[in-house]
């Protein structure tokens, strides 16, 4: 962490300015330090379950961590969620997915790619079966299955093949979304698999607290 910081600071300061390395220590202080326990059932953000693994508290029992998770279900497991529920009860056909891969390696981040966990755009080699990114049989072997998903939903609208579909992988049968199934399907190295109700506590706290707005059942952009 000290030396994490020190290269922090000198970034900042060729950056910004001198006057930033009165200011850096704190914040960085700050960012790092455990987490509080909070209440009204936000212990997914602050780390304070207590059935939580103390490797599951070392990693997500931070200030900087938890405001990445916060942030990412604001800003995009939320509002994915409930625009796939207006266009579900709008007669649209949805299939939702979460890709939670670790990537072995990226051209993006050569240098200890799987610490990034599943960063944005993680799932483009493995839908197009980039082989130079690919590592490992298991990493090949969901990009196969998820290569078929996006065929079939590109040709037919229904990632889910029909009889005599050539996939060299089998697939596990993704549900279209409805607002009462709230199905959503895990794309990672173990398998596909689905889930329902994904990040349904923390999605209904924002929709509570009126701090993430609906989605259009009808989105301009879709007329």
């Amino acid at each position: 962490p000290a030396r994490s910081f020190v290269r922090a600071r000198e970034w900042a300061e060729s950056f910004y300015g001198e006057e930033l390395g009165t200011t850096l220590p704190p914040l960085y202080e700050k960012l790092t330090g455990p987490l509080p326990v909070c209440d009204d059932n936000l212990y997914d953000y602050s780390g304070g379950n207590e059935t939580d693994s103390d490797e599951d508290s070392d990693r997500y029992g931070y200030w900087c961590l938890a405001a990445m998770r916060s942030a990412g279900d604001y800003g995009l497991v939320c509002p994915v969620r409930e625009l796939a529920r207006h266009l579900s009860d709008g007669g649209r056909r949805v299939h939702q997915y979460q890709f939670t891969c670790a990537p072995q390696y990226s051209a993006n981040f050569p240098k200890n790619t799987v610490d990034k966990g599943a960063f944005h755009g993680a799932e483009v080699p493995f839908v197009f079966g980039d082989q130079f990114e690919l590592t490992g049989s298991e990493e090949r072997t969901l990009s196969q299955a998820m290569g078929c998903y996006w065929r079939n939903f590109a040709w037919r609208g229904d990632p889910n093949p029909m009889s005599g579909d050539n996939c060299p992988v089998p697939l596990k049968k993704w549900p279209a979304y409805t607002t009462a199934g709230d199905t959503t399907m895990i794309l990672d190295e173990e398998s596909p698999r689905t889930v329902q109700g994904l990040h349904v506590d923390r999605c209904d706290i924002f929709a509570k607290k009126k701090i993430a707005g609906p989605a259009e059942s009808n989105p301009k952009w879709m007329i």
